[in-house]
């Protein structure tokens, strides 16, 4: 299914670049084929979340 995205509106300048490079980075994965295997990821980085360290 395609979907179109919209180019919001944005005001700011920095707020404009971020939106062209998410835009060009959503186009960029759909144009790149998919890989069909992904290689394994080592059960300890599945188990072990990061550590979150929150400010006190």
């Amino acid at each position: 299914v395609e979907v179109e995205i919209e180019t919001p509106a944005v005001e700011c300048e920095p707020c404009k670049a971020a939106a062209k490079r998410f835009l060009a980075k959503m186009q960029a994965r759909k144009a790149a084929p998919e890989p069909v295997t992904e290689p394994p990821v080592p059960d300890e980085l599945v188990l072990q979340p990061e550590p979150v360290t929150e400010p006190e």
